[in-house]
Parts: C-alpha cells; structure tokens; sequence
C-alpha cells in the first residue's frame, strides 16, 4: 500500500522530513507538555493568609486556561489530520477506525490489568469495579487508579464518534456559511450558554443549560466544535507541506484572538460571580485558543531534529505517562517539601517537579522502547 506524507504521520510509519507539516509536530510536542504539567501540576502552593492573592491565582490560571489547552489540541490536530487524509482517499476512514479500535482494545486492557495488580496488592484506594457500570468503565478505557485517578484512554473512544461524526457532516460542511454556523451554535449550546445560565440563574440548576454544564470531561459532545474547525482549516489554504503560508489568513486570526479574549473575560467573571463552575472542556477559551494556536503552528517553516524526535511518541507518552505517576507517587509518597522562599507560612511541594522530570524521562523511555520493538510500535506512535 502506498502511503502519502500525512499517512505516514497517522500510521506511524517512518517519514523523512519533507513530508512532514513542521508545525503540526510542535503542536504535538506542545500537546503532550501540556497535559505532563497538568496532571503532574509540578508547582502546587498552598493557599495561605500570608500568600499574595495575584501568585496563587497566576498559578491556578496557567492550569485553568494553559495546561488544559493540551487535549483540545490533540482532538484538533487529529481531526485535521483526518479530514486532509480523508480529502485524498475516502477509504481511509476504515484504516483509522481500525486503528483506533486496536489501540483502544489495547490501552484499556493494560489500564484493567494495572488497576487489578493494584486491587490484590494495595490495602486501600482502590475502588472496586461495579459490574453494573462495567460497559461505562470500558467506554472511558478501564477503572481509575489511586492517586492519579480516570484513565486517560477515554480520548480514544471519544474519537472514534468524533471520526464517524466527521465522515458524516464533512459534506454539509463544505460552505463557508455552514461551517461558521455549526461552530457558533456548538459555542452557543456547549459552551457559552452555560456561562451565561450561571451568570444570570444561578439558582436554577435543572434543565437543558443544567444538563449542558454536567457533561462529563471526557464527553465527545465537549468537543464536537474540533470538526468543522478541521475542516475549515483544511480548506483555507493556508499552508503547503513544506510549512510556508498561502494567503496571509491574518484577518482571521485577529477575529479569532478577539473572541479568545471575550471568552476568558466570560470565564473568569464566572468565576468569581457564582460558585457553580462550569466543566474543564466545556469552555470557549478551549477551543478558540486551540484554533489559534493551530493557525500559527500553519506557519512555522521548520522543525528542529529533537521535535521530530519526540513528536512520533506523542501518542504513548499520553497513554503511558499516568502509570508512571502513580508508580512514583506510590514509591515515594513523601519527598520533601521545603518552605517557601517567598512567602512566610506557605510550603511549595518540590516533591512535584521532581515527580515530573521523573515521569516524563520515565515515560519517554517508555515509548521509545515500545516504538523500537516491531510488535508494540502501533501502540505508541502517532
């Protein structure tokens, strides 16, 4: 089977690096460090009397509006990579649903049969399976581990709806003016409806806006708004493979940093004038800053050797890295913690970066282990 540069990307398989989109692979790289910093969160401080209200909520922020920028620009830089596959060959969407079933079956077995080591070994925090929430449990790729919590396989499964939503509606998409409405009424129902329901009815915490706000993290309607984004940023002509832009696209992006910017002003007043936060996901910020950053990544020209290094690992750094958390949170449950040079009466955890510079070199050896054995490549190359 013959291969174009982009399934070479998708499958795995080796590429040199003309045929690879240079900015795609920062977005990659930029991805994955964002979701290492938010779930091993390496600065923790503790919120004092004596701790200035701007650090703790400059930190709190970075995680709020930064690191959680990580997943949404995995769904969208798939999904963009789907829909420039599926513009060359409509056949592709059973190769990756194949594929995405196969990591999925895979992934969540290993996340099963972690969780019942865990369970005979452990003496406690570890919730036993219900088996009336078995197939719930599966769908979010297996049971959640102590300490480190949900498996984060759920973006599998979550893509494989997303892919068939995407083969779907990519013909009705093809107008400028049904791109525009479909991303506006997912921002309009999923996200900035409850923003405004919190803003103005507090109180009243059923119906449809209430239903809305309760969606799970790990719901694909959180992030059906990628798809028409993918598309739309595959047919504005924007780039050619070796990364040079095509039409300045600079108007859009000034749109699009100004909705950003009325976004996170939507999100924080939330914030502070109601106790009622809306979901991690479910938030305008997300994928509007996704967006941008995907159109200035459109116009990076290069990528240095260590990018293109990690890039292709992505995939079982993000499966792989919640494992090695909870081993070193259970090896070493207290590493120091030392006061704080800053501020009187506030501890900053150093036990925290340690744990991260330990994951993450942990985890990318890992992958890159898995990559060189023939059998296990699939399972962790992007």
């Amino acid at each position: 089977m013959t291969l174009t540069s982009n399934n070479l990307i998708e499958a795995g398989e080796p590429s040199c690096d003309k045929t690879r989109i240079p900015g795609i692979e920062w977005l990659r790289v930029l991805a994955i460090s964002l979701v290492l910093l938010l779930h091993a969160k390496p600065i923790s401080p503790c919120k004092t009397s004596s701790m200035p209200y701007l650090f703790f909520y400059m930190i709190a922020a970075f995680y709020d509006f930064v690191a959680c920028l990580g997943v949404p620009l995995f769904f969208l830089v798939s999904l963009f990579l789907l829909e420039k596959n599926l513009a060359q060959r409509e056949s592709y969407l059973g190769a990756r649903l194949k594929r995405l079933l196969a990591l999925f079956f895979f992934w969540t077995g290993i996340q099963f049969l972690v969780w019942g080591v865990t369970l005979i070994t452990a003496t406690q925090g570890v919730q036993p399976l219900a088996w009336i929430s078995l197939l719930r449990t599966v769908l979010v790729g297996g049971p959640p581990l102590p300490a480190v919590g949900d498996s984060v396989i759920y973006f599998i499964p979550d893509l494989v709806l997303l892919t068939a939503v995407h083969y779907f509606i990519r013909g009705y998409l093809r107008s400028r003016n049904a791109k525009i409405v479909t991303i506006a009424l997912c921002l309009v129902f999923f996200y900035v409806g409850p923003i405004c329901r919190n803003l103005f009815f507090p109180a009243e915490h059923d119906g449809f806006f209430a239903s809305v706000l309760n969606l799970d993290y790990s719901s694909p309607i959180n992030f059906l708004v990628f798809i028409p984004i993918a598309i739309w940023l595959n047919e504005s002509g924007i780039i050619v493979p070796n990364g040079r832009p095509i039409g300045s696209g600079d108007s859009r992006l000034r749109v699009l940093l100004g909705l950003y910017l009325l976004a996170l002003a939507a999100e924080i007043s939330t914030r502070l004038l109601t106790e009622m936060p809306f979901r991690i996901y479910a938030r305008p910020s997300l994928p509007l800053g996704a967006w941008i950053l995907m159109e200035i990544a459109m116009r990076i020209k290069s990528a240095p050797p260590w990018i293109l290094e990690i890039s292709p690992l992505t995939l079982g750094v993000f499966a792989i890295h919640k494992y090695w958390l909870f081993v070193l949170i259970a090896v070493f449950p207290d590493l120091p913690m030392v006061a704080g040079p800053m501020f009187q009466n506030c501890r900053v955890d150093v036990s925290d970066p340690i744990r991260l510079f330990l994951m993450a070199a942990l985890t990318f050896a890992t992958a890159k282990a898995f990559a060189r054995t023939s059998a296990l490549r699939r399972f962790v190359s992007s």
